[in-house]
């Protein structure tokens, strides 16, 4: 099968273009976490080759939760360099989500899926706690407590070579 994933391999350096929901509701977040990551990130990943980052997140959503998604709105474009197990320069669009049923989803509470072999955790977070939780990226702690009105562009740098 071909890989649509919209990722750049250079020896050690990446360039990811990914998308990212945002869903609260009750005052809390929905993250997630890869059994062999320590810490907590937004549902989303690597959007496809052909794809508008909208298209991506909904996709993303419906791929990862299994729910259709009812609004999306965008908040923030993210250009973060970091360092993982390689150099990565990665390019965000982080959508605020409603989804259909959302009460539902709410009261699932903390549950599991599996996601291409790996199993992924999701969980519900009170936005008011984010400080005491290791979340991916760093600039959601601040950022998810205040939301904009308008999308808002953040550059976000832990390296430089």
């Amino acid at each position: 099968m071909l890989n649509k994933d919209l990722e750049i391999v250079k020896g050690d350096c990446r360039l990811k273009i990914r998308c990212c929901a945002v869903i609260i509701h009750n005052n809390a977040i929905l993250l997630h976490q890869f059994e062999k990551d320590g810490y907590w990130a937004l549902p989303g990943g690597k959007m496809h080759f052909g794809e508008l980052s909208e298209e991506g997140v909904r996709r993303e959503v419906q791929e990862e939760i299994g729910y259709t998604v009812a609004s999306a709105r965008p908040l923030w474009i993210a250009e973060q360099l970091y360092k993982e197990s390689h150099l990565f320069h990665e390019l965000g669009f982080f959508y605020l989500i409603s989804v259909e049923n959302q009460d539902e989803l709410y009261r699932k509470g903390e549950f599991t899926v599996e996601d291409e072999g790996a199993t992924l955790r999701f969980k519900w977070f009170p936005l008011d706690q984010l400080s005491e939780t290791d979340v991916r990226p760093a600039f959601l702690k601040e950022r998810l407590l205040a939301i904009p009105n308008h999308p808002e562009l953040i550059p976000a740098r832990e390296y430089s070579l």
